[in-house]
């Protein structure tokens, strides 16, 4: 699960089988609100995410850390 919201910008890992009420893991590494979420479809131990504070990260979800940041590059001005 993804939280939008700037106070608690977490991602949160289930295993509905086992609880409903516990994650299996809470990553942190967004400042805002995290925008969206993708599994890699050739490896399912890698998650990455988008938030509203620029930053897009790459997770491991085996070691539950996050493995790369994608650098923020500088929009492009039209006309130039």
């Amino acid at each position: 699960t993804a939280c939008g919201d700037d106070q608690n910008p977490t991602l949160k890992m289930w295993d509905l089988r086992s609880s409903t009420t516990l994650p299996l893991a809470t990553l942190q590494g967004h400042e805002q609100g995290l925008l969206s979420i993708s599994w890699c479809p050739q490896d399912t131990s890698l998650l990455m995410s988008c938030g509203k504070d620029n930053k897009t990260i790459l997770w491991d979800l085996f070691d539950c850390r996050p493995i790369y940041e994608l650098p923020v590059t500088a929009p492009v001005q039209a006309g130039g």
